[in-house]
C-alpha cells in the first residue's frame, strides 16, 4: 500500500475515533471539511503544514499520522496474534493473558 493510502486510512481512523465528523475536524484544523475528506480518500497530498494542523486537530503528535511501520489490516494482525499463540508455552500463554487484562482493565 502506498504511502497516500496509508496517511489516509490513518487520518479516517484517527477522525473516527474523535468522533469529529469531517467538518468539525476541518473546523479544529482550519481547513475545509470537503479538502479533509479529499485527503481521507486519498485524492489530495496535504503538506506538512496542514499535516501539522490535522494533527492538532485529532489532538494526536504530528508523527502520529505519518509513522507508518506498524500499520496492518486487522485480519493480518488476528493471524500474526494466533501464530504467536500457537507457539507459546503455559507461561508465556499466562504472561500474555496477564498483559492483556492490565491493558484491558485500564480503558
Amino acid at each position: 500500500m502506498n504511502q497516500r493510502k496509508l496517511f489516509a486510512r490513518r487520518l479516517r481512523r484517527l477522525r473516527k475515533a474523535a468522533k469529529l465528523s469531517l467538518d468539525a475536524a476541518g473546523e479544529k484544523g482550519g481547513l475545509s471539511g470537503k479538502y479533509w475528506g479529499e485527503v481521507e480518500r486519498g485524492e489530495k497530498s496535504p503538506t506538512l503544514e496542514k499535516i501539522s494542523d490535522m494533527a492538532k486537530a485529532l489532538g494526536v503528535p504530528t508523527y502520529a499520522l505519518v509513522q507508518f511501520e506498524r500499520e496492518e489490516d486487522e485480519d493480518t494482525l488476528r493471524k500474526r496474534i494466533t501464530k504467536i499463540l500457537e507457539n507459546s508455552d503455559a507461561q508465556q500463554l499466562k504472561t500474555i493473558y496477564g498483559y492483556l487484562l492490565d491493558t484491558l482493565d485500564s480503558k
